[in-house]
């Protein structure tokens, strides 16, 4: 009686041990998908986050460019005034500009 129990005993064990051995295999598995899951994610989330970062760049870029052309545009507009002034109201501004570029001694 005592070894029939005792095999019994021995049986569960190793249907327990079994599930467990299962349960390792399915845990292991769904950590694998998980993983392979978020490294997916991770990729497209780089991609987007790199297409971003050139859109902003390519923003940043027209922007500036756009400024340069402005600014550019307003100095020849102002060059074309100065350039039609008198040569005596010319020689004043220039000097009065001059004075504020060259430090004093």
């Amino acid at each position: 009686m005592d070894s029939e129990i005792l095999a019994k005993i021995v049986a569960a064990e190793r249907e327990i041990q079994k599930g467990l051995e299962a349960e390792e295999l399915s845990a292991a598995r769904m950590l694998e998908e998980l993983r392979q899951e978020l490294d997916r994610r991770s990729g497209h989330e780089e991609e987007a986050l790199t297409a971003e970062r050139g859109e902003a760049l390519a923003g940043a870029r027209r922007e500036a460019a756009e400024k340069a052309r402005q600014t550019i545009t307003e100095a020849r507009q102002k060059a074309r005034r100065l350039a039609e002034l008198p040569a005596a109201l010319l020689e004043r501004h220039v000097l009065r500009h001059i004075v504020g570029i060259i430090p004093e001694r």
